[in-house]
């Protein structure tokens, strides 16, 4: 009696159940009562419990028993460890109008997958593709629920690879900015070589950077001493322009003495017209 009992429970349900079968409410019922698969991979383990929420929700929330046993069959086959692919919206009567945006994440997905989603975040990855599943569902039942496809949006972009991280190259030393004769401000070649070098030099993180101011020989002493840490403030004030600031700087102008280049007095040499910049990294 108890059997008979059962049977015509399962026929009454399966009436309800919106034209699922007896033996499909038992297929439903079975992956309700399973526990954690424990093969597999931990994306096949993932997937296997995603799919079975959606199988509860189907069955329990929705009454759509035949969507309830797609969804728990793949349940199943992912507690098996098989890697069961998402679906394809090509393959669904869904709006013709909506597909390409389907389509689109479905590909999206795919090249997702393909770049280790599912080993590096599988939980993510499962829920990501299940709620892709459940999109292509109710646009095939021309539902206006954003639900799943909010949490498609909401998920995939959490796929993504970190973004690698760029070293910035590093910057020998000293720096050099050469200066035009008689001046200290910074031309249009000193202004490229302080743009290129202030990356590198950020990165740096130095705790002090030291700025030296040069000139040639051409003038006095007093002249040039005050020449060359004009230049030595110049380099200083386009750094930190450009971004290199909260550190000390030290300047120090020497006028024509410590030549690039050895020249006689009253000798114009714009190796000699400089500022050098150089820096002790952050311990």
């Amino acid at each position: 009696m108890k059997i008979v009992r059962v049977l015509t429970a399962l026929v009454a349900l399966a009436a309800v159940s919106a034209c699922a079968t007896p033996f499909e409410v038992v297929e439903v019922q079975d992956v309700l009562a399973a526990p954690s698969p424990t093969v597999g991979t931990p994306f096949t383990k993932a997937l296997a419990d995603e799919y079975k929420e959606a199988t509860r929700h189907e069955a329990l929330d929705e009454y759509e028993w035949r969507h309830a046993v797609v969804y728990a069959r793949k349940s199943v086959r992912a507690a098996s460890g098989e890697v069961v692919p998402p679906e394809d919206p090509a393959k669904w009567d869904v709006p013709v109008e909506n597909l390409p945006e389907l389509s689109a994440a479905r590909a999206t997905l795919m090249d997702d997958f393909d770049k280790g989603a599912r080993e590096r975040v599988p939980a993510l990855a499962a829920k990501a593709q299940v709620s892709l599943d459940c999109w292509i569902e109710e646009e095939w039942e021309r539902e206006n629920d954003p639900g799943c496809k909010n949490v498609f949006l909401d998920t995939e972009p959490k796929l993504k690879p970190p973004a690698p991280v760029v070293e910035a190259p590093s910057l020998p030393q000293p720096l050099v900015v050469f200066f035009d004769y008689n001046k200290s401000d910074i031309n249009a070649a000193a202004m490229q070589t302080l743009y290129e070098a202030a990356p590198a030099l950020k990165a740096a993180k130095p705790t002090v950077i030291h700025i030296h101011g040069f000139t040639d020989t051409v003038g006095g002493k007093p002249y040039n001493k005050g020449l060359s840490e004009k230049r030595a403030k110049a380099v200083a004030d386009q750094l930190r322009k450009l971004g290199v600031d909260g550190v000390t700087v030290d300047m120090v102008g020497f006028g024509k003495e410590k030549l690039a280049v050895p020249t006689k007095n009253n000798v114009k040499e714009q190796r000699n017209r400089r500022a050098e910049v150089t820096w002790e990294p952050k311990r």
